[in-house]
C-alpha cells in the first residue's frame, strides 16, 4: 500500500446549518423484515425508523461478498473500477477509476466528509477488516489537526475480544453444553475454541423447552457481544460528536445477522417455527455455473455434520427440514439482535435531540440465501443474494416519510446521495469519477426514478482444487482466496423492473476481463409483479432462457437486456489484472470474517 500522506491541513468549516449523517452498515442482511412483507420477523426499531422515512424496495448491492462490496459503496467506484472481486488488495492498492485515477488517489465517502469541514468517525465494520488496511484511517477519518492521530480512534469490538482470547459466554466449561443455561459447550479462551472447531459440531445436548440445542444457540452474555459492544461505542461516539457543535458524520458497522448465531437464547426461541422454502431446489434450466454450493456453510463447525448428514448442499436437493429450520431460526434471531442493537443508537440519537438535524441511512452489504433456490449464503447475481434493505431519512423532506419507492437504485449511489443530502455534491464531483448517482430526488419524492437498471456480478472459480473435489464439483469455491488472474468465469446480472437477465462469461485471466465471445451460461427471469420483497422464492424459480423454446419466446428481451448489460459492463472493465498484494497487506485482511463471527 501507499506511505501515508502528511498530515492535512484543518479543513475548511462545513456548510451553515449543514446536516449530521449516520450510517448504518449490516452484514448479510436480505429484506426479511416486518415492512417489507415479514410479519413473523421481530424488528420494531427498524419499522420506527421505516415509518419516518423512505423505504426502498428496489436496493441492489453490485457484488454479494463483504470486502468487494464495502470497497465499491464506500468509494463510489463499481468492483470493475476498485479491482476487487474478492479478499485480495483493496480499493488502495487495486483500484482505476473511470478518469485513469488510481485509487490510491480516490477519496472515500467518509473522506469527503472529512474534507469539507464534517468531524467524522466509525466503528465495527464498516469497511472490510484489512481492506483498506486500519480501517483507512490513514486518509477517510478526522484527525487531530496538524497530527495523523485519529480524533476519535477507530473500534471494532472483534479485534478488542480476539486481543482477550475469551469466548463471549458465562460459561467456564469445556465439555457439555450446559443445558440449564444454554451455554456454549467449547473450551473457554479463544485460541483453543478456533484449534477444537472441526469437532465442535459433536457438541449438543437436549435444551428442557426447546429443541436441540448445540454452539448456534449459545446463551450468550449480551453485553459482551460484538454489537452490544458496538453500540456502545456508537453510543459514545455520538455523546462525543452532539457536544462539539459542529456536524458529524458517524458510520456504525454491526454485524449480524451474519452466521452463526450464539444469542440470547430468548431471542432465538421465537423463531423455532418459521416457515421453510418452498422451492428447495435450484431454479429450473438454470445454468451449473450460476449455482453457489456455500462450502462457507457446508464447512463450517457449528453445521458440517449435519450438512454432510445431506450428503452436502446439492442443487437437485435441499438440506434435512431440521437442518434447514435451525439455520432460518439463527438467522431470524440474528435480525431481531441487530435490530435491538441499532435501535438503542437510534434512542441515542433521539435523547441527545440530535434526529431532527441528522440523516440517516441504513443498509445492508449484500443480502442472503436461506434454502430457497436450494442455495444458502451470498456468492451469486441471484435476487436473494444482490436485493437488500435501504432506509433512508431525511428529517426535514417530510414528503416522503413512510413512504416506499419501488424505484430501481445500486449501492454506489450511496456516496453521491449522501453527498447531495448534506450539500457537497459538487464538491465531490469536481474530484472524484464516481459511478454511481445520487438518488435524492427520490428521497424528495419517492415516485421518482433515476435509472432504469441495476448492475451486479460476481466471480466464479470451477478450476480450482475446491471445486473439482466431491460432492458436488462446480461451484463449491467462492473465490474469496483466488488471485483474479485465477477466475474461471464473471458472472454479470442486470435488473430491470421486469426482469433479471444474467449472463457468465468465461474469463480472460491475463488481462482480468471476460471474454465477451465465449458464455456458459444465460438466464432471465421475471419479476413481474415482484411487489414484496420479502416473499425470497416468488421469482427466480424458471429460467425462461434455459431451454430453446423459451430463448425463442424472449427473444426480443433477451437481446434488449444484453445490450444494456454489455454495454454497462464493457465501459467499466479496465482489461489489466490488479497487483499482487504484499504479504504484509494479505496478512491483514480476514480473508472471510468467520474466525469470530461463528462465535460472536
Amino acid at each position: 500500500p501507499p506511505p501515508p500522506p502528511p498530515p492535512p491541513p484543518p479543513p475548511p468549516p462545513a456548510p451553515k446549518n449543514a446536516p449530521n449523517v449516520l450510517l448504518i452498515l449490516v452484514d448479510d442482511l436480505r429484506p426479511w423484515l416486518p415492512f417489507y412483507g415479514e410479519s413473523r420477523i421481530i424488528a420494531p426499531n427498524l419499522a420506527k425508523l421505516a415509518a419516518s422515512g423512505v423505504l426502498f424496495n428496489n436496493s441492489y448491492v453490485n457484488i454479494a461478498v463483504c470486502s468487494p462490496t464495502r470497497n465499491s459503496f464506500m468509494t463510489g467506484r463499481n468492483p470493475d473500477h476498485t479491482r476487487v472481486w474478492n479478499f485480495k488488495g483493496s480499493f488502495r492498492s487495486n483500484g482505476i477509476d473511470g478518469s485513469g485515477k488510481p485509487g490510491s488517489l480516490w477519496k472515500t465517502l467518509p473522506q469527503v466528509f472529512t474534507e469539507a469541514g464534517w468531524i467524522t468517525a466509525g466503528c465495527g465494520k464498516t469497511f472490510h477488516p484489512g481492506s483498506p488496511p486500519n480501517w483507512d484511517a490513514e486518509y477517510s477519518w478526522s484527525r487531530v489537526p496538524g497530527t495523523s492521530e485519529l480524533l476519535y480512534p477507530y473500534e471494532d469490538p472483534d479485534e478488542q475480544i480476539a486481543a482477550q482470547g475469551t469466548l463471549l459466554t458465562p460459561s467456564q466449561a469445556s465439555g457439555n453444553l450446559d443445558a440449564a443455561t444454554g451455554d456454549c459447550c467449547a473450551p473457554n479462551t479463544l485460541p483453543e475454541l478456533l484449534r477444537s472447531l472441526p469437532s465442535h459440531s459433536s457438541c449438543q445436548k437436549e435444551h428442557p423447552d426447546m429443541k436441540v440445542v448445540d454452539s448456534t444457540v449459545c446463551n450468550a452474555v449480551a453485553e459482551n457481544t460484538t454489537d452490544y459492544l458496538t453500540a456502545n461505542i456508537a453510543i459514545q461516539r455520538l455523546q462525543n460528536l452532539s457536544a462539539l457543535h459542529r456536524p458529524w458524520f458517524l458510520a456504525v458497522g454491526f454485524h449480524k445477522p451474519h452466521p452463526y448465531w450464539p444469542l440470547p437464547l430468548e431471542i432465538r426461541k421465537q423463531y423455532l417455527d418459521l416457515p421453510l422454502p418452498r422451492h428447495k431446489t435450484a431454479p429450473e434450466g438454470m445454468p451449473p455455473v450460476a449455482f453457489m454450493s456455500c462450502d462457507y456453510l457446508q464447512m463450517s463447525a457449528d453445521v458440517n455434520a449435519e450438512v454432510q448428514r445431506g450428503n452436502g448442499i446439492l442443487p437437485n436437493q435441499s438440506l434435512p427440514d431440521d437442518l434447514a429450520q435451525k439455520i432460518r431460526s439463527g438467522y431470524a434471531a440474528g435480525v431481531t439482535w441487530m435490530d435491538q442493537q441499532a435501535g438503542r443508537v437510534l434512542d441515542a440519537l433521539d435523547e441527545l435531540k440530535q434526529s431532527n438535524n441528522t440523516i440517516v441511512l441504513f443498509t445492508a452489504d449484500h443480502g442472503w440465501g436461506l434454502g430457497e433456490h436450494g442455495m444458502w449464503c451470498k456468492y451469486c447475481v441471484f435476487e436473494n443474494q444482490v436485493r437488500v434493505p435501504m432506509i433512508v431519512r431525511a428529517p426535514w423532506l417530510t414528503g416522503g416519510h413512510g413512504k416506499a419507492t419501488s424505484a430501481l437504485i445500486e449501492h454506489v449511489d450511496i456516496m453521491p446521495t449522501l453527498a447531495d443530502l448534506a450539500g457537497i455534491l459538487p464538491r465531490v464531483l469536481s474530484t472524484e469519477a464516481l459511478d454511481g448517482t445520487s438518488f435524492a430526488s427520490i428521497v424528495r419524492d419517492p415516485s421518482a426514478t433515476i435509472k432504469a437498471a441495476a448492475f451486479s456480478q460476481y466471480p466464479r472459480c470451477m478450476n480450482s482444487k475446491l471445486a473439482q473435489e466431491p460432492p458436488y464439483t462446480a461451484n463449491r469455491d467462492n473465490c474469496c482466496g483466488t488471485d483474479a488472474s485465477g477466475f474461471s468465469h464473471m458472472g454479470l446480472s442486470v435488473r430491470t423492473d421486469s426482469y433479471r437477465y444474467s449472463e457468465w462469461f468465461r474469463w480472460q485471466g491475463d488481462m482480468c476481463s471476460p471474454n465477451w465471445n465465449v458464455s456458459d451460461g444465460v438466464e432471465l427471469y421475471s419479476h413481474i409483479g415482484d411487489n414484496v420483497p420479502a416473499c425470497f422464492d416468488c421469482f427466480e424459480n424458471v429460467n425462461l432462457a434455459g431451454t430453446a423454446a423459451g430463448r425463442q419466446e424472449y427473444a426480443e428481451i433477451i437481446a434488449s437486456h444484453r445490450v444494456l448489460l454489455l454495454a454497462h459492463f464493457k465501459n467499466t472493465h479496465a482489461l489489466s489484472c490488479p497487483p499482487q498484494p504484499s504479504a504484509e497487506e494479505l496478512a491483514g485482511i480476514d480473508p472471510t470474517y468467520e474466525r469470530l463471527d461463528w462465535l460472536l
